[in-house]
């Protein structure tokens, strides 16, 4: 269960070896872009795959924002307006 999916890019360090084999086992990886000691995987992912990253402590950006900034401010406030706020069974 991942909830609704976005293509995102996903820009963390390489010693983050445990969170890009999340990414490359859970997500499915358009690109790859290697850099300086880190790598941007342009993945499609749901919010339940950020959330999970973001409780190990992950430290990474998505889109060129910090996670949990993105989250709260794009995620969150792309929701469609009709499941804010309603139960599953009422939607």
């Amino acid at each position: 269960m991942s909830g609704e999916l976005r293509t995102v890019a996903i820009t963390l360090s390489l010693k983050e070896a445990r969170t890009i084999d999340f990414l490359e086992k859970r997500c499915r990886v358009i690109d790859r872009d290697y850099g300086d000691g880190v790598v941007t995987l342009t993945v499609e992912a749901g919010r339940r795959h950020i959330d999970l990253m973001l409780a190990r402590g992950t430290q990474f950006q998505i889109d060129g924002i910090p996670a949990a900034a993105y989250v709260k401010n794009r995620w969150d406030a792309i929701a469609p307006e009709a499941a804010r706020g309603k139960p599953p069974h009422e939607r």
